[in-house]
């Protein structure tokens, strides 16, 4: 359909060629991006861009869209439901409509009906992502996410489920089909109690989830204006917190049973938007929040203690989402801003709470965050997976995501969650050739690590030397060998060489107050340490860099000495000039007197 008078012409960063379909809310537009990239773009009406609750409903169809798996319907590219006037822009999907295939093939019936309704398997993944289930049709099927290996396998009863959660402890399965919700013991295979809940809002419901507790299910639909509702497991009864609030969303659940949720309040919606309140289940008592982010059902998380929680708001001046951390009892937020996205992310906090995953689908990738400093670690591309749900693995060693066809990617990141050891002042390390040791230096010692097993190499070496520098920044210094057989380690006024498979010294060599010999004679020197050490490739030669103080200096001198590592004999010592770390012997160098200002090359 060709575009009608009063129609815009551009939209955001796109042209518009004609329309495709309208509504009761909107309308949808044929548009093209600046490099002819075709679109579909919905725009509120102009009728209901004045009305704040239906700028409302179509905030929240936002959040619904960007909650759909891209899978099951066309991906959200971009969303300004605060614009004027308010747009999403979506994938333009090719084929024909229901009406059109109805029109030429007949009507849908029997089989063809009911693979139309159940076009896909249901998949889930365990809050401790150990888990991964796939409920297809009447067939469940439990699998171990990390060895693919198949722990239980069943038939359940009824209608076919659309949607199905793994409990927190990985006992039970949680399905949701039109006749009810029904948990299932997973080691037995058979039905805990009868099915409950309420079959008409079923019929067109799209989601289903376990909350942190395990008490609790949650339920939601994919609606115009996204609803929820909460179950109690144990005695199968609807909790409905006494809220004034209508067309309620469950946005957050923590595990002490506090809930976010979010509607539409009886004055109607604000221009923002829906109203966000938080709620203590267990008292059916409101809790006071003003702080919570306000103007539509937007992914929220708790951290697994609940006493932090990450929320979602739309940054309308730079069109993207960003992320925030609140102390859930002060109602303070952290500084800074977590995360930002051109799409609504999602998010899971590890185990201990000590770190956040999020992902989003306009960037097609995870971030991992450090909640403490709101430090990024890592981004992982996401090329292939379509909507993911993250999700940290066995004691926050692996990310696991899982994707729109069921396949669970896993990612490695003990590095960033399980460091070999912590940081500490004064403390460097290097590895051994092969990278399977590594030694790390500190003050007076030297510690060995096994870098495949995580784990140290016996007790501290004590190496000798002396303390030059007041212990200000007293390190021992080390290199390995070629083969990794051998350890030479600096600290202080000695140099000392180390066997590493049995830890035994086997040699130690003095630099001390006495310079080592050099073509020019100066005026005595004090030295603060070795900095850095390095080995020739045949073991034989051995370099320092280390920092010179005297009384005529205006400040620390940098020096490289040279020595004949089997006798300990030093052989050129190059001073008063920057000496750059891991300088390697075989360089030219240039030596400098600084009490004549004469100088020799080599």
């Amino acid at each position: 359909m060709s575009l009608r008078v009063g129609d815009p012409q551009r939209i955001g960063g796109y042209w518009l060629a004609g329309r495709l379909g309208e509504g009761g809310q909107g309308v949808v537009y044929d548009a093209y991006d600046e490099t002819g990239g075709r679109v579909a773009i919905k725009v509120l009406r102009a009728g209901g861009r004045a009305d704040p609750q239906l700028r409302g409903r179509f905030a929240k169809e936002v959040a619904a869209t960007q909650k759909v798996s891209s899978f099951c319907t066309a991906r959200v590219i971009e969303a300004h439901p605060e614009a004027s006037p308010p747009y999403i822009v979506s994938e333009f999907v090719h084929g024909p409509t229901l009406k059109q295939a109805v029109t030429t093939a007949g009507p849908y019936h029997g089989d063809g009906l009911h693979r139309l309704a159940t076009a896909t398997t249901v998949h889930a993944l365990s809050p401790d992502g150990r888990m991964r289930a796939d409920v297809n049709e009447n067939e469940v099927r439990v699998w171990e996410a990390g060895t693919r290996e198949l722990l239980h396998t069943f038939t359940t009863t009824g209608k076919a489920a659309f949607a199905a959660s793994l409990s927190p402890d990985g006992t039970r399965l949680a399905t949701a089909a039109g006749d009810g919700l029904r948990l299932w013991d997973l080691a037995s295979g058979k039905q805990v109690g009868a099915a409950f809940g309420d079959a008409s809002y079923l019929e067109h419901a799209e989601k289903l989830e376990f909350g942190p507790s395990g008490r609790l299910l949650v339920v939601s639909d994919g609606g115009e204006l996204p609803q929820g509702q909460l179950w109690d497991v144990d005695s199968r009864q609807r909790i409905l917190p006494p809220t004034t609030l209508t067309y309620l969303d469950v946005v957050a659940l923590s595990v002490d049973d506090r809930a976010v949720i979010s509607g539409i309040p009886p004055t109607g919606v604000s221009d923002t938007g829906p109203t966000t309140e938080l709620w203590d289940l267990r008292t059916r008592t409101r809790v006071p929040a003003p702080w919570l982010s306000q103007g539509g059902s937007f992914p929220m998380a708790f951290s697994p203690d609940g006493r932090t929680l990450v929320s979602t708001t739309f940054d309308q001046a730079r069109t993207e989402w960003r992320a925030e951390l609140w102390d859930v009892a002060s109602g303070r937020r952290s500084a800074g801003n977590l995360t930002r996205s051109r799409s609504i992310p999602r998010f899971a906090f590890s185990a201990d709470g000590r770190f956040l995953a999020s992902s989003d689908d306009e960037s097609a990738r995870v971030t991992l965050w450090r909640v403490s400093d709101r430090r990024e670690l890592a981004r992982y591309p996401l090329s292939g997976l379509g909507s993911v749900t993250p999700r940290f693995g066995p004691e926050d060693r692996t990310l696991r995501l899982l994707g729109d066809w069921g396949s669970v990617l896993t990612l490695d990141i003990e590095a960033y969650t399980h460091p070999l050891l912590s940081g500490a002042p004064g403390h460097d390390a290097v590895f051994s050739p092969d990278g399977r040791v590594m030694a790390v230096e500190g003050r007076g010692e030297v510690r060995l690590w096994d870098t495949t097993l995580r784990r140290p190499l016996g007790d501290p070496i004590r190496v000798p030397g002396e303390d030059l520098t007041g212990g200000d920044l007293a390190r021992a210094a080390a290199t390995f060998s070629k083969d990794r057989k051998t350890l030479v380690v600096g600290y202080g006024t000695m140099v000392s060489v180390w066997q590493v498979s049995t830890r035994r010294m086997l040699a130690s060599f003095p630099y001390s107050e006495k310079k080592p010999r050099t073509d020019a004679a100066v005026s005595p020197y004090q030295y603060d340490g070795i900095e850095e050490l390095a080995l020739s490739p045949d073991g034989r030669t051995l370099a320092a860099t280390f920092y010179l103080t005297c009384a005529e200096c205006t400040g620390p001198l940098g020096a490289l000495a040279i020595w004949d590592l089997p006798s300990g004999r030093p052989i050129r010592l190059i001073e008063n000039r920057n000496v750059a770390r891991g300088n390697r012997p075989d360089l030219p160098y240039r030596e400098v007197c600084p009490a004549t200002g004469t100088s020799a090359g080599a």
